[in-house]
């Protein structure tokens, strides 16, 4: 027996493979989106207006993937508007932008091309190395790994990027890796599009790793 408060694409397949499933109804979807829109501004310690919050609960109850989707659109609208007075940085061009992602996969696009427009202007690359090496990697890799592999990669820049972005990473016992597949797949798609590409920074790691006493 199965119990789920929240319908969708996995219960359906659970239904289609003929396991027994109770679908409990807590609560309804906007109830459900309210909340996690509460919960995501309370732990960034931001709010917003009115309409941006029903611009981007419209946009959520669109997507199977509603949660994730949810909680990235909210993670980005926060970055924005602690960037707001970064110079260069257009923070209600880029919201636009943002808002017309039509899936996780672009939206998450996005993200990546957000993170080069802020980080390639000082030091040209980082987003690239970073995600390439850690989407890599099996079961992460530590900072110092990452900079011995790309010696070139200023330590302030990588520390910088991991601390702004530590929403999509995670850390386990010295390592960062990429906590949603999602990203992993939107940073291939981006960067590694080829089996030949991929390929390429996999030898890099295993000759970094062969090179170890």
């Amino acid at each position: 027996m199965v119990l789920t408060t929240n319908a969708g694409l996995p219960a359906d397949a659970l239904r289609e493979r003929g396991c027994p499933l109770v679908n409990l109804d807590v609560m309804q979807e906007n109830d459900m989106l309210k909340q996690v829109m509460r919960a995501h501004m309370m732990r960034k310690g931001y709010s917003v207006n009115e309409v941006v919050r029903k611009q981007i609960a419209e946009k959520t109850s669109l997507h199977d993937e509603s949660c994730l989707f949810l909680t990235v659109l909210l993670e980005e609208t926060s970055q924005l508007a602690m960037n707001q007075h970064l110079k260069g940085v257009q923070t209600v061009d880029s919201y636009l932008t943002m808002m017309q992602a039509d899936n996780l996969a672009s939206l998450l696009d996005f993200v990546i091309w957000r993170w080069e427009g802020l980080y390639d202007r000082l030091w040209p690359g980082t987003i690239r190395e970073v995600l390439t090496l850690v989407a890599a990697s099996r079961f992460g890799l530590s900072e110092h790994e990452i900079l011995r592999i790309s010696p070139d990669m200023p330590r302030v820049a990588l520390t910088h990027f991991l601390n702004c972005a530590s929403y999509y990473f995670y850390w386990y016992r010295g390592f960062v890796n990429i906590r949603h597949a999602a990203l992993r797949r939107a940073a291939e798609s981006r960067f590694l599009p080829t089996r030949a590409e991929r390929q390429a920074v996999h030898r890099r790691l295993g000759k970094y790793f062969r090179s170890l006493p």
